[in-house]
């Protein structure tokens, strides 16, 4: 049942993250193993690609933050564990994860001049991975 939920992810998620806070590298082992763990529990709650997660949700981007965590932990990991090509592929990942999620203000500027609020536009254009009319249609809906 663990497994069924994103908070046995999450859970592992977070402890690896309070590893690398502390600079904790004494359970590195334990953090690889921590981070395959939170890997099997997010594919198997979202999908690969977040297809289960956009098949129920219209917005699946605001998960996407966990994936940029995910991916920059495991880059950190395989990086003190010697494995820097691992690392650098990893922490592509997470970078185009963030790009994702990066809203330009214009865009969000324009939107609110339209009437919505700054939520409302930063959620339709995090779902719309950027296009303006399909943020707009995100928003109606």
């Amino acid at each position: 049942m663990l497994n069924s939920v994103d908070n046995w992810g999450l859970l592992n998620l977070d402890i690896v993250w309070c590893y690398l806070c502390m600079q904790n590298v004494n359970d590195l082992q334990d953090a690889v193993e921590r981070l395959m763990r939170c890997d099997t529990c997010f594919v198997k709650v979202y999908g690969n690609s977040f297809q289960r997660l956009k098949a129920l949700q219209k917005d699946g981007m605001g998960h996407m933050v966990l994936f940029v965590r995910l991916h920059l932990l495991q880059a950190i990991v395989a990086y003190h564990a010697g494995r820097k090509t691992d690392a650098k592929n990893l922490l592509g990942m997470a970078e185009e994860e963030a790009r994702m999620m990066r809203i330009e203000p214009e865009k969000l500027t324009q939107i609110m001049l339209m009437g919505y609020t700054t939520t409302e536009a930063r959620r339709g254009l995090r779902s719309a991975q950027g296009n303006i009319d399909q943020a707009i249609e995100f928003i109606i809906e």
